[in-house]
């Protein structure tokens, strides 16, 4: 076949073609991935407090009070927040004013998320229910179109619960679960028997006073509250209070928060019926079947206050049930809040780049849920 200059000038051209539309390809591809890094650079230290990197980019995000049944909440948005977005703290005693939840609420609504942070009010006072499930089912609802849940530590387990029930499951899209627990019985366990003395750490005192309220009698309460207040603010050579005097249901509880080892406490858990439903009631390991949105789990390695293999176990259990999700586990120190090293040349290149990679890749997975 004999190809005439006709042709060969037709093919050239052809070819041209082509090499133009691949070149136009990868310049809206890398303007496509400049502008997804760039959005996941400015989320990433927005919601670490780092406001002021590029704040160029950003409009100002406003703050609206509202009621959401019996709770309060605020709503975070801008013109361009679409996908809701419900952030459940965790426990503490500031609740939805917690130093950590207006950066993250402010980074993800100038992302493009409405995010609904109401106050759940037992979790301020460390006394986590399976009324707090049916409080986040409500809240999720009120939202009124598909969306996700962020959620930190202890307040996890009940907003994976609450992800598995049928009132919503079909509706939640993702949940972000950030230091979360899987199964409460093993977390309780830890906290008594092997929790190190750190001030990251959960106090096992403070966990039992916020159970008093499973007792019969207010006198018993108080004087399990009062013990729990000694003990958690003294040094036990200073401690005056005993269970003796307490009825048999509160000596039960005050025993199971001084089991040494395993075996004690699962004997001892055994005795306080009531407290041990509520721990089951409250495990996500029950329910983990029925959540139907990607799970994005991540957790700090070292967490002296929650193991990051709770963290592990659920995206095994979220693996089994081939349940989509993700697993980061950050090569830091804390709880809630990393504790940062000192930058320097050897952290920037062993810490400081890879961890703000992984952390990067965690942002940018949430920020294709926005619309």
């Amino acid at each position: 076949m004999v190809i005439t200059s006709s042709q060969m000038s037709n093919l050239l051209s052809d070819h041209m073609s082509l090499k133009r539309i691949i070149l136009v390809v990868l310049v809206v591809l890398g303007a496509i991935e400049l502008h997804s890094l760039i959005s996941v650079a400015g989320t990433s230290a927005q919601i670490l407090g780092y406001s002021g990197f590029m704040a160029w980019r950003r409009e100002p995000v406003t703050k609206t009070p509202t009621r959401i049944a019996h709770m309060q909440a605020d709503v975070y948005a801008t013109s361009r927040s679409r996908t809701p977005l419900l952030l459940i703290h965790g426990v503490n005693d500031t609740g939805k004013n917690s130093p950590e939840v207006k950066p993250i609420a402010e980074g993800f609504a100038d992302a493009g998320f409405r995010v609904v942070a109401p106050e759940f009010t037992r979790l301020t006072r460390q006394n986590v229910t399976p009324e707090d499930i049916d409080d986040v089912v409500t809240a999720f609802k009120w939202l009124g179109a598909d969306g996700g849940i962020l959620c930190a530590s202890y307040g996890c387990g009940p907003a994976l619960i609450a992800a598995s029930r049928p009132e919503i499951r079909d509706r939640v899209r993702f949940v972000v679960a950030f230091g979360g627990y899987f199964d409460l019985t093993d977390q309780v366990r830890y906290i008594i028997t092997e929790q190190r003395d750190t001030p990251l750490a959960y106090s096992k005192w403070r966990y039992m006073g916020a159970n008093a309220d499973l007792l019969d009698t207010d006198e018993d309460r108080q004087e399990l509250l009062a013990l729990a207040e000694e003990r958690e603010s003294r040094h036990p050579q200073e401690w005056r209070l005993s269970a003796d005097g307490l009825g048999r249901e509160a000596r039960a509880m005050a025993a199971l928060f001084e089991s040494r080892n395993a075996a004690e406490f699962g004997l001892r858990l055994s005795a306080v019926p009531r407290l041990r439903d509520r721990i089951e009631r409250l495990s996500p390991s029950r329910y983990v079947e029925g959540i139907r949105g990607r799970l994005i789990i991540v957790h700090i390695a070292s967490d002296p206050s929650i193991p990051s293999y709770q963290s592990v176990q659920l995206a095994e259990a979220a693996n089994l049930r081939r349940i989509p999700h993700s697993l980061t586990l950050l090569n830091m120190y804390g709880h809630t809040r990393p504790v940062w090293p000192v930058l320097g040349i050897r952290s920037l290149l062993s810490f400081y780049a890879p961890e703000s990679f992984k952390f990067g890749e965690v942002v940018h997975e949430i920020l294709r849920f926005a619309e």
